[in-house]
């Protein structure tokens, strides 16, 4: 089994970055690269770039500041801060060379509830959109034209779900381009020309492009944040239910009761030919949690990890980070986890925080 060597970068009062040999083990002969204490982080760091790269860089956000590292192989070396100027949760994103931030939280005034796209150097801001709620994910961005890496590609729209709308800007200006009902979604999914995302009492797929509906698949039950791979999409359910569902017409290709309870948000990828969707379970249950893998072509379960993700009704992070091979979880008692996907097999588990960990780790390949 090939992988990568890389870095995996995760936060909780201070940003952590340990070393990859090849995904099956940390490098443990240096201690984990660390930041100072910042406070209480609210999002997945961001990595432009990678690491061998001169202009790698990690940014953090914290409190409704972001924290710029210019160097991300050096941690301890603070480049700047900028201050976004509202309070921030979980919602930073990054296109071309541009930091977009959702601002509010729950109970704010509605005038601190923003789109905001910064200078990804300077932080100067090249504009602030209003959005009809908080943002509970980061943006997702559409990009066209010939194909280079991410970080050197402007994206030509961002895509946000602000309960009770999603809504499309122009990355370069912000103007509105589109917006359409969402219902209390828990974010969105661009593949292609789809944004697919949970609404009111289904999931939906709009076009990218003009957000006209293109399918819907109706339901009295609630759904996860979908994830898709391919020509599927996949989506937990109600209390132990999975789906799989044609990423162009919406028809169910597959469904399977879980034997495990409260299913959380899927990630779905395809390594050494096979397909894989991997979620929580027990996810804020009475019991411990674990992370399961299903077969993405049949629903059929192929593994349930041995080792505890969570505490009873607690939760591991989300989403579930996936690098070749391995998935990568923080836990709310402070540990880096990482499995075999293919197995579910421990792979290494770090110590790192006395506070836990409420956002997601994030890999840095070499």
């Amino acid at each position: 089994m090939a992988h990568i060597f890389g870095i995996t970068f995760i936060a909780s009062d201070r940003v952590f970055g340990v070393e990859n040999w090849g995904g099956r083990s940390p490098n443990l002969t240096s201690a984990p690269i660390q930041a100072p204490l910042l406070g209480a982080i609210s999002s997945a760091p961001v990595c432009v770039g990678g690491i061998v790269d001169a202009d790698f860089r990690v940014y953090v956000l914290a409190n409704g500041t972001i924290f710029f590292y210019q160097d991300g192989n050096d941690l301890s070396s603070l480049t700047r801060t900028f201050d976004v100027g509202h309070a921030t949760q979980w919602s930073l994103a990054h296109g071309g060379n541009t930091l977009y931030v959702g601002t509010g939280i729950y109970g704010s005034d509605p005038s601190e509830e923003l789109l905001i796209a910064l200078d990804d150097t300077t932080g100067n801001a090249r504009w602030s959109k209003p959005l009809p709620g908080v943002p509970l994910f980061p943006a997702s961005m559409v990009y066209g034209g010939a194909p280079s890496p991410r970080h050197l590609n402007a994206p030509e729209r961002v895509i946000v779900t602000a309960a009770p709308n999603i809504a499309a800007f122009d990355a370069k200006t912000g103007a509105k381009l589109w917006s359409e009902p969402s219902g209390q979604g828990a974010g969105q999914v661009v593949s292609g020309e789809y944004v697919y995302y949970y609404g009111e009492n289904g999931l939906f797929a709009r076009s990218v492009m003009n957000g006209h509906l293109l399918w819907s698949w109706i339901t009295r039950i609630g759904f996860s944040r979908p994830a898709v791979l391919g020509n599927s999409v996949y989506v937990t359910a109600g209390s132990n239910q999975i789906y799989a569902l044609d990423a162009r017409t919406g028809q169910v290709l597959w469904q399977v009761e879980n034997p495990y309870q409260n299913p959380g948000n899927p990630v779905a990828y395809e390594y050494e030919g096979q397909t894989l969707v991997i979620f929580e379970v027990g996810r804020y249950f009475i019991e411990d949690s674990f992370l399961v893998g299903l077969d993405g072509a049949t629903g059929a379960l192929l593994w349930k990890s041995d080792t505890p993700v969570a505490g009873a009704m607690q939760a591991c992070t989300d989403p579930i980070s996936i690098f070749s091979g391995g998935v990568q979880v923080g836990t709310p008692d402070g540990r880096l986890v990482t499995l075999n996907g293919l197995s579910g097999e421990l792979w290494w588990q770090l110590q790192l925080s006395d506070i836990g960990f409420s956002s997601s780790p994030t890999w840095a390949p070499y």
